[in-house]
């Protein structure tokens, strides 16, 4: 996402002589306001501007719910974060939640096309046998888990990576 430039009026004090309280210059109260009207300026235009985009920018990121597969469930998304998936404006796509009841080595879930690495990528998660497992999401998008022994959880924290 682009963001306006500010076009404003930036030459307030360069277009003050090199000695702007010499006699006949600015008073040191007249000098301020001029440091001062920029700073005026730029943040009414930045809060009118750059906020709403802002803001814009933020509601673009919608966290999906993907359909959890092979016993797979969330655990108490009341507390924690449920699965999850987005693609941030700049491409990146970010993958979350604590889920469990699924086998070691079974695809959790599947991302949809825009939504996958372009080559298999492996990711360390938190297990609640507090060791660590490993998440690998495939370009075909599915989101695999493997762990070494029993677990209650595993918690994928928040997974990161450019999509295809």
């Amino acid at each position: 996402m682009a963001y306006t430039t500010y076009t404003g009026n930036t030459d307030y004090i360069a277009t003050l002589d090199d000695q702007p309280n010499d006699v006949g210059g600015l008073s040191a109260a007249q000098l301020k306001a001029k440091f001062d009207q920029f700073g005026t300026e730029f943040i009414a235009w930045f809060n009118a501007t750059h906020l709403a985009e802002i803001d814009a920018h933020l509601a673009s990121n919608t966290i999906n719910a993907p359909t959890l597969t092979n016993s797979w469930v969330n655990v108490d998304d009341a507390i924690y974060n449920a699965a999850g998936y987005w693609k941030d404006n700049h491409g990146y796509v970010h993958v979350r939640g604590r889920i469990s009841s699924g086998a070691s080595g079974t695809t959790a879930f599947t991302l949809p096309s825009g939504y996958r690495p372009s080559k298999t990528t492996a990711f360390t998660c938190a297990l609640s046998s507090v060791k660590a497992g490993l998440a690998t999401i495939t370009s075909s998008g599915s989101v695999v888990v493997y762990f070494p022994d029993t677990i209650t959880y595993a918690d994928l924290g928040e997974i990161v990576f450019k999509g295809a």
